[in-house]
């Protein structure tokens, strides 16, 4: 059996920035050389959005209103400070020293994890049914296919943490086949996990994101526990 991370997206959430156009490409400058691949959409709009591509298999998505980081690799590889995702704490300074710049909103994290199992389909949806439904619930619906959604609530934080069983038409389904599997013809299967954590902030530094990878990290643990 093996427990792995599968992709992640870390947003930071900013008040608009009406000058954005002008305004970021100074803040992006310095890191243009860095990336592989840059696309500008709406160019010259005030919704304009600048990506930059890297070859550590990760985006940096730059907006008037957020940075996203986008990664198909495991959150790990970027838990230190010397790690290439400093950029987007990097871009976030510059971009906060405008006069333009109002206020840091809000993070999101988002990060997705699965555990392959060797055995068949049927097997694992009974373990899962057993750990988590009630029997009346399993014979209302009779699938191979379940989910089950946890969320916390306190103050301005919010957590959510989704479990369910996967198989080859769930990641297709998913657009995260080729994330996992390591040849076409694969058909693992097993229990998957998304874990989302928002919550309103003022400031956000690496120091923020390690804590996170560290919270995800332990969440994921309960799929060792199926």
């Amino acid at each position: 059996m093996s427990l792995r991370p599968l992709r992640f997206q870390f947003e930071i959430r900013y008040t608009n920035i009406l000058n954005f156009n002008s305004v970021a490409r100074e803040a992006i400058s310095p890191f243009i050389k860095l990336a592989s691949n840059i696309v500008i959409v709406n160019q010259g709009q005030l919704e304009e959005q600048i990506k930059l591509d890297f070859d550590s298999n990760w985006s940096l998505d730059v907006r008037w209103d957020r940075v996203i980081a986008i990664s198909e690799s495991d959150i790990n590889v970027f838990q230190e400070e010397t790690s290439s995702l400093n950029i987007l704490f990097s871009i976030l300074e510059q971009l906060s020293l405008a006069k333009s710049f109002g206020t840091i909103k809000d993070y999101l994290l988002f990060a997705t994890f699965v555990k392959i199992v060797d055995q068949p389909i049927e097997t694992i949806t009974e373990s899962f049914r057993t750990k988590f439904l009630k029997d009346n619930v399993f014979d209302i619906f009779k699938s191979d296919d379940y989910r089950i959604t946890f969320e916390k609530t306190n103050d301005d934080k919010v957590t959510t943490v989704s479990i369910g069983t996967f198989s080859e038409k769930d990641l297709i389904l998913k657009n995260i086949y080729t994330y996992i599997h390591q040849s076409p013809d694969s058909t693992d299967v097993g229990y998957i996990m998304d874990i989302k954590f928002y919550e309103k902030i003022s400031k956000a530094n690496y120091n923020l994101f390690k804590g996170l990878v560290r919270q995800a990290n332990k969440s994921s643990e309960i799929l060792n526990k199926i």
